[in-house]
């Protein structure tokens, strides 16, 4: 399940399913919901997972192309091969410290590469906002 909080503050539980839904209809479309809800997609400020796990403490988690990985001393590392660092430059979810976990991969994988990156990192963003952490490198995959 997931929380769904609107521009105008008003929150509503959605599945996965009606997750997926909504990252994948163009920008201006008006979603209608299971419950009946009707909602335009710009009027969304976030969509939380109900449980959302602090990025901070996650050990594990999938690769945009599903390989797994865990969290080995700071580090992302391939985990069938502890001696394989996952290397940023490939991976953009690595250098933003944003690695999808078994639950956002299995909800996301089927989104385009880009639209991958945009949902998981806007989500990062809002988790982290407050923080004051600043970071360009995926620049070219939010536009």
């Amino acid at each position: 399940m997931f929380i769904l909080k609107t521009i105008g503050g008003d929150r509503l539980e959605i599945t996965g399913e009606q997750y997926k839904n909504i990252t994948q209809a163009k920008e201006n479309a008006l979603l209608i919901l299971k419950s009946g809800v009707s909602i335009k997609k710009s009027s969304i400020a976030s969509i939380i997972p109900d449980n959302m796990e602090n990025r901070k403490d996650q050990k594990t988690g999938v690769l945009y192309d599903g390989m797994r990985v865990f969290k080995h001393f700071g580090q992302w590392v391939n985990a069938e091969n502890t001696e394989t660092r996952i290397n940023p430059e490939y991976y953009p979810e690595v250098a933003r410290d944003c690695v999808a976990t078994e639950k956002e991969y299995y909800i996301l994988k089927d989104l385009t590469k880009e639209e991958y990156y945009k949902t998981l990192i806007e989500k990062d963003y809002k988790e982290r906002q407050g923080s004051g952490e600043l970071n360009h490198i995926l620049k070219e995959f939010v536009k």
